[in-house]
């Protein structure tokens, strides 16, 4: 059974900075972890205020997100370099 998936606002307003070819790439990795969750999520040491948050690498990009099997969804949270990505999680 497919998950379904849902973006949050910082997610849309930061695969918007991305170019299109990666934007492809995320979206492809987002629509096949639908599908199968096996084995691309790892799950991190959060901020307290984005408990049980995830991710799913893509390339030199992190996709953050959370994923609710008892609703069978799938949020994406946002979308940022590998350079920075922590940075803007740990030091908000």
């Amino acid at each position: 059974m497919a998950f379904r998936i849902n973006y949050s606002r910082i997610f849309e307003k930061t695969l918007t900075r991305l170019d299109r070819q990666n934007v492809r790439r995320v979206l492809k990795k987002s629509e096949d972890l639908s599908t199968s969750l096996q084995g691309v999520v790892k799950v991190l040491h959060c901020p307290p205020d984005l408990p049980d948050l995830q991710k799913i690498r893509v390339g030199d990009w992190r996709v953050f997100l959370w994923i609710d099997e008892m609703r069978q969804e799938i949020t994406l949270y946002a979308v940022w370099h590998r350079c920075e990505a922590y940075k803007k999680l740990f030091n908000k």
